[in-house]
């Protein structure tokens, strides 16, 4: 909505848009927390559309739009495997240094 554009596919969550002026695009994409749009590779914010797609404004001109998936507590799930992988790794070294066959005086 708002000016003319003319898009083209660009490829899996891309998309080049060409517009007279300031518009708005539309993706018929569930909108969820989690995803993020860059134009032009300076990030935009994503709206919800009717409650269900998602929205994003555009600058006049050529713009490069790119939609990625990021899910919202990615960092915290990361952290968390990290501590997790730590932990078995010390409670293997431990297992494995100090040995079961071995017989106290």
């Amino acid at each position: 909505t708002g000016s003319a554009c003319s898009l083209q596919d660009a490829g899996l969550n891309r998309v080049a848009a060409l517009c007279d002026g300031p518009a708005t695009l539309t993706r018929r994409e569930l909108f969820m927390p989690g995803w993020h749009v860059l134009v032009n590779g300076a990030p935009v914010p994503v709206r919800s559309a009717e409650g269900i797609v998602q929205q994003i404004d555009l600058p006049p001109g050529a713009s490069d739009v790119q939609f990625y998936f990021r899910p919202p507590h990615m960092k915290f799930a990361g952290m968390i495997f990290l501590l997790a992988l730590i932990f078995i790794a010390s409670e293997t070294f431990r297992l494995v240094s100090t040995p079961a066959w071995r017989e106290s005086p």
